[in-house]
């Protein structure tokens, strides 16, 4: 019965090892992982009030991306928000499409446009400013196949 037992947890294991030990490129592996830039900016968008900065007002901060991905518990956030927080963390080039303001500008804190910007481009491009989320396709969490936690 204990070989059955061990050879179940090695399965179990082997089947999460990259939830439990990152990727090649060192990042965590997410279930947002092939998600495309829009997608996670569109369920940024849609989650926006959640990454807030409490501090800052009106934006989400690289302090509070990192906050939601290191320490969910203590922002009130669930696994699916840590884990879309990590994912934006783990992607320097959305990242640094978020934290631009239209001039190109980075500062460390992402707005509802830049979101926006990242979404639609073009609209962007055309400098078409657009205060809500217009994309309606914000994803709800709990559709993706990693498990939330690993009971071990």
């Amino acid at each position: 019965m204990d070989a059955i037992l061990a050879t179940g947890f090695k399965t179990l294991l082997a089947d999460h090892a990259p939830l439990l030990s990152g990727d090649a490129k060192g990042g965590a592996v997410t279930p947002f992982r092939d998600w495309s830039d829009k997608e996670i900016s569109t369920q940024l968008a849609g989650n926006f009030d959640k990454f807030e900065d409490p501090e800052n007002k009106g934006f989400i901060t690289l302090k509070s991306l990192k906050q939601a991905a290191t320490d969910p518990a203590r922002s009130g956030l669930s696994w699916d928000d840590s884990m879309l927080a990590q994912e934006i963390l783990d992607r320097p080039e959305l990242m640094h499409k978020l934290d631009a303001d239209g001039k190109g500008n980075v500062d460390g804190k992402i707005d509802k446009q830049s979101i926006q910007n990242v979404i639609n481009p073009k609209r962007a491009q055309k400098g078409v400013i657009s205060a809500g989320v217009s994309d309606t396709s914000v994803r709800p969490f709990g559709l993706h196949t990693l498990p939330h936690k690993l009971d071990i």
